[in-house]
């Protein structure tokens, strides 16, 4: 009844958003500044910005990759099996999925799988950047069936978790709903910690379920995240692919970039607007949300530089360097 209610305010407040729509939102502007084509690495599903490096994660790669912010490769490390790779890439029925990171603290970085496949996708990394070693490595498949049981989710679908933003309090994971729903899951910081370290007690979590807009007669779905440097609210992206199901790849279409104010989260309130290059949409399927340059300072709430990671899905990637306004 709950995500019932929540949806019937959306679409009663806010159904611009959601109609099939490919106009620029006038409550903001996403302009592509600058991008970079990256032969080298696979894939790219994430990235975060910490101490002048970008730590970047692919859907195929068994890796952490560290770069500089000229793209250059500075470290490589290792996750996942490195073992059955063919070309650089793990095949699919293999890869671990990486589709999610960011920073449980100044030095972990926490790498998340999507959970759309049992076994091989279901595994949380915890790297600690100073000291180059893995802390932890967990098994969170019993998260994963928590949060499909407390949304109902259909024995037909998977959960397919493409992104996280971590915030003081609470960390938010990114369920991508261009099969299913779109929804958020909020969980408490400390007993989140208190589950990826050491705790076998899954810890309780609210989800909040989102309507995202549609373009081309396709669903946009949840595909990154990060946090307002104030910690006062989610900026996501959401990318449209022609997919009928949580694994295979299909047409981009292109994706949007949005908007969340904490203090609208249970609402389902967004702001969001699709990408454009050149007043043409552009076919990015954009993956991953960072800050572009260091947080520190930055209280600006309307005028954000943001870095964006691309899935080409053909073994390469792009990084867009992007500037955010909100009117």
């Amino acid at each position: 009844m709950a995500k019932i209610l929540i949806s019937m305010i959306f679409l009663f407040l806010f159904n611009s958003c959601a109609e099939d729509d490919t106009s620029v939102s006038d409550e903001m502007e996403v302009n592509v500044i600058r991008t970079y084509h990256d032969y080298y690495i696979s894939s790219a599903s994430g990235v975060k910005n910490r101490n002048h490096s970008l730590y970047v994660i692919g859907d195929d790669i068994p890796w952490l990759l560290e770069i500089d912010y000229d793209y250059n490769l500075k470290n490589k490390f290792d996750l996942a099996d490195t073992g059955n790779l063919v070309n650089g890439r793990t095949p699919k029925a293999l890869k671990a999925d990486f589709e999610s990171l960011g920073f449980l603290n100044d030095s972990n970085l926490l790498v998340l799988s999507s959970g759309s496949v049992n076994h091989t996708r279901d595994t949380a990394y915890i790297f600690n950047i100073y000291s180059h070693t893995l802390i932890n490595k967990k098994n969170i498949r019993p998260l994963f069936e928590s949060i499909k049981e407390y949304v109902n989710m259909s024995t037909e679908n998977e959960i397919n978790l493409e992104g996280l933003a971590i915030s003081d309090n609470n960390v938010y994971l990114f369920h991508r709903g261009n099969v299913s729903e779109n929804f958020i899951i909020q969980v408490n910081k400390l007993d989140f910690d208190s589950y990826m370290y050491s705790s076998g007690t899954i810890p309780s979590f609210e989800a909040f379920w989102f309507d995202l807009p549609t373009s081309d007669g396709v669903i946009s779905g949840f595909s990154g995240a990060c946090m307002h440097p104030n910690d006062s609210a989610i900026i996501f992206c959401a990318s449209l692919e022609k997919s009928d199901n949580e694994v295979n790849d299909g047409e981009i279409v292109g994706s949007y970039v949005g908007y969340i104010p904490l203090t609208t989260l249970s609402e389902g309130k967004y702001t969001a607007t699709l990408l454009r290059e050149n007043d043409e949409v552009s076919q990015y399927k954009i993956e991953g949300l960072c800050f572009k340059d260091s947080t520190e300072g930055i209280n600006n709430l309307n005028y954000v530089p943001l870095l964006g990671v691309v899935d080409n899905d053909d073994g390469t990637s792009y990084f867009l360097e992007l500037q955010m306004t909100l009117k």
